[in-house]
């Protein structure tokens, strides 16, 4: 009996572990491929948040009133002067904010470099550089000159140069500029040189993948070999076609590509400049072996547990009958162990179909704060009676499970959120007799998404959130032919604020300013903060005549209102109204100019 055991055991291990086998290896594959799209959605999601941060800069630069206010002053006066001076302090705030930075320019319509900042090569500190040149010969001020206003112009990624020649050691970088315009007049560009060395050493490290990028023609910009990066200015013999000959015809010419383990993306929309670049992903060869030689060894060992495995399992089967009722024993203590665990660390609640708890797990009870004793055998409103018996009732008749997240408050009426799946529990004969919920703690969550849609100072919606809102109110006014209004507002000569009394009684003001316009807004309208002192407000279903009204009621009450050490303070408003087929850009940039013209005309007044 032993003897056939053991050929029996023996069969079975070899086609099991043959199954395994091939098994295993569609699953290496298969899970090297989801590695690898993850590690390029991760990077492109890095490349395009580095890009945006950059853009940023440039863009609060451009819009800066400082900058604007510079841009229409007449040349060689005072007022100029004093305005070149804030320039230069805004071009070092910018650089103190944003390490990466090592160069920042205001180029004038005629190409000379009126403001130059630089950062030396190991220092974390800007100075201004005062022998400034004529760059209207240069290809960016050529191209940046021929965009829009609120377009931007980026180079391509490569190595710095000094007085024409690479830079040693080399520095690999980028620019990114935009055009100046004051009264439709083109003013010159802002331009910034970044350092992206460091990004790029983060971008390469990857224990399990070499990452490279190349350019349209195939030249590598990155190499996990540094020595073979910026094959193109380096002037060296190494690209695609000689690393991968067989497909680097079909990565440079498709968006996307992928031939056994290598998979290429194009990047081209996140750089948007001339490289045209595209991203290869290929995992490391030692990897893939290492993985290959387990499955090898997995299966080997599968076949010698197995058979090892016969011989005791042999001998145990005369013994399985007396010794059953201590092993259900043992399982039930397993079981009750589990139990013990799951009423510890799983929050649990059950009622029956009347909504009265029959039972609660001690995780519920700590994370609420009640006792069992306050909840079993009474009605609990944990759940909302009508949305109970409407809502979830009527999904679990459907579907025969609910998910989803409910708010409920704990014993000293703090909110908690649950991510919660409820089942119906039966009767024999198919009747609903309760529900049990299993759910667990989002309440964490739930803060960290409300802290990254709100303004830290004034508690509204930051503009990241105004953005999202834009957009989806645009959308719904277009498509039901809606009205929609919209009102950027900020204090008048708010930096005297600043420079008179300090950055904290500034805070203050705009903290209690907001708290003056948000008791005046509707339920529809929202309320954001645009930017340092500046906010902005969205009016659904509201006409321009409409508008400006509000906005002139929200004037009166704002320089009516004594704000404690500053006294009395006022606000000047821009109003627009959305054109048909117009842009949420378009529409800003309206009421902006509105704001604008409110300023200039003496302030603590309404323009639309």
């Amino acid at each position: 009996f032993l003897f056939y055991f053991l050929i029996f055991g023996s069969i079975v291990a070899v086609f099991t572990s043959v199954i395994n086998y091939n098994i295993r290896y569609i699953n290496i594959e298969k899970e090297i491929k989801r590695n690898a799209l993850k590690l390029a959605d991760n990077r492109k999601k890095m490349l395009q948040a580095y890009i945006n941060d950059a853009t940023n800069h440039v863009k609060s630069v451009a819009i800066n009133p400082i900058m604007q206010e510079y841009l229409l002053q007449p040349a060689n006066n005072d007022q100029k002067r004093s305005y070149k001076q804030q320039v230069i302090n805004l071009f070092f705030s910018q650089m103190d904010s944003f390490d990466k930075m090592i160069k920042i320019r205001y180029i004038d319509r005629n190409g000379r470099e009126i403001i130059r900042l630089d950062r030396k090569k190991n220092q974390t500190y800007a100075h201004i550089v005062t022998k400034l040149q004529n760059k209207s010969h240069r290809y960016y001020y050529k191209e940046t000159k021929k965009l829009q206003a609120g377009k931007y112009w980026y180079s391509n990624l490569d190595l710095n140069l000094e007085h024409g020649k690479i830079e040693y050691p080399i520095i690999p970088t980028m620019r990114i500029s935009t055009p100046l315009y004051s009264q439709d007049q083109f003013q010159g560009l802002v331009i910034i040189s970044l350092k992206i060395k460091t990004f790029f050493e983060l971008f390469l490290n990857s224990n399990d993948f070499n990452i490279y990028i190349v350019d349209k023609d195939g030249e590598f910009i990155l190499h996990p070999e540094s020595k073979k990066s910026w094959s193109r200015y380096l002037e060296k013999d190494y690209t695609l076609k000689k690393a991968m000959p067989q497909i680097s015809h079909q990565i440079l010419s498709q968006t996307n590509y992928s031939y056994k383990l290598i998979n290429s993306f194009d990047i081209s929309g996140i750089l948007q400049n001339k490289d045209q670049a595209k991203l290869i992903i290929e995992p490391n060869k030692d990897i893939v072996e290492q993985l290959k030689n387990n499955n090898i060894k997995n299966a080997f060992i599968i076949i010698l547990t197995v058979i090892l495995a016969s011989i005791p399992l042999a001998l145990l089967i005369a013994y399985v009958p007396s010794k059953l009722q201590r092993k259900l024993q043992t399982a039930l203590d397993e079981l009750s162990k589990n139990s013990k665990i799951i009423d510890r660390h799983v929050i649990v609640y059950a009622t029956d179909s009347e909504g009265y708890t029959k039972r609660i797990s001690n995780a519920f009870s700590q994370i609420t704060g009640y006792s069992k004793e306050e909840l079993v055998s009474k009605p609990y409103t944990l759940f909302n009676t009508s949305r109970m018996y409407k809502d979830i009732a009527k999904e679990l008749q459907e579907d025969g499970v609910w998910k989803g997240e409910i708010e409920i408050k704990n014993k000293i009426q703090e909110t908690i959120w649950f991510f919660s799946i409820v089942t119906p529990e039966f009767a024999e004969d198919g009747k609903v007799v309760g529900y049990t919920t299993i759910s667990h703690d989002i309440s964490a969550k739930k803060r960290i998404e409300k802290m990254s849609i709100t303004d830290s100072l004034t508690q509204v919606y930051n503009r990241y959130k105004i953005d999202q809102i834009f957009k989806q109110e645009i959308a719904k006014s277009a498509q039901y032919q809606l009205k929609l209004s919209v009102i950027i507002f900020d204090v008048d000569k708010f930096k005297s604020v600043n420079d008179t009394y300090g950055h904290q009684v500034g805070d203050k003001v705009l903290v209690e300013m907001t708290a003056l316009v948000q008791k005046n807004t509707r339920p529809d309208d929202v309320l954001g903060r645009w930017g340092g002192e500046e906010f902005v407000i969205l009016l659904p279903n509201t006409s321009l005549t409409e508008a400006k009204e509000y906005a002139n009621g929200m004037r009166k009450q704002i320089a009516a209102y004594t704000f404690p050490k500053v006294g009395k303070k006022t606000a000047s408003f821009g109003v627009a109204c959305l054109k048909f087929g117009e842009t949420e850009e378009e529409l800003i940039k309206r009421a902006d100019e509105a704001l604008y013209t409110a300023k200039n005309n003496g302030r603590n007044r309404v323009e639309s």
